[in-house]
């Protein structure tokens, strides 16, 4: 009878993912593994790359290069009737506004209204039953931060004051801006 107990558990367990078994293609068609992540805390930052918020991009970027643990995931998004190809020129510029340590997605689905294409990461993302905290669906500008340890613990809604992220990421930052 126990035999059959830790038979289901570990069943059941086998099949829920965590932050680190992903795999997500990045915009130079190369894949890269979120277990290179362990330890780190990533930004995830939802963009549609054809109107990106530079000045949250920049920040972001910022505040990634201040800290050595902590990472920036710009993650191009689509829907299922846009075509990937026509996204490359514009996610290409992103790449050159962001820095070398930044990683910078291919176009994927990222939202739940496209279940069967949404891809895998952002299914974890954006579902309860899966990441254990948050059901918020990715919209353009979203921010969602993923700790050292792999666990989802904050979902930031696009325009989110720059003080409110800093603080939320765990840095100290002080805004450039006077008054």
């Amino acid at each position: 009878m126990l035999s059959i107990f830790f038979s289901v558990v570990l069943g059941i367990c086998s099949e829920l993912q965590g932050f680190y078994d992903y795999v997500i293609q990045l915009e130079d068609k190369s894949t890269y593994s979120m277990s290179n992540l362990k330890g780190q805390k990533l930004l995830i930052y939802v963009i549609d790359p054809n109107n990106v918020d530079l000045e949250t991009l920049e920040f972001l970027d910022d505040l990634q290069n201040k800290k050595s643990e902590l990472r920036l995931l710009v993650f191009a998004s689509k829907s299922a009737t846009q075509q990937s190809d026509l996204f490359d020129s514009k996610i290409k510029e992103v790449r050159k506004k962001t820095s070398d340590k930044a990683l910078v997605s291919k176009a994927q689905n990222a939202s739940k209204s496209d279940v069967e294409l949404q891809d895998p990461l952002f299914s974890w993302l954006t579902k309860h039953s899966r990441n254990g905290h948050f059901d918020v669906d990715a919209t353009d500008g979203t921010l969602y931060i993923v700790n050292e340890e792999g666990a989802l613990y904050a979902v930031l809604a696009p325009g989110t004051p720059q003080t409110v992220i800093a603080s939320v990421a765990g840095q100290s930052y002080k805004s450039k801006r006077k008054g």
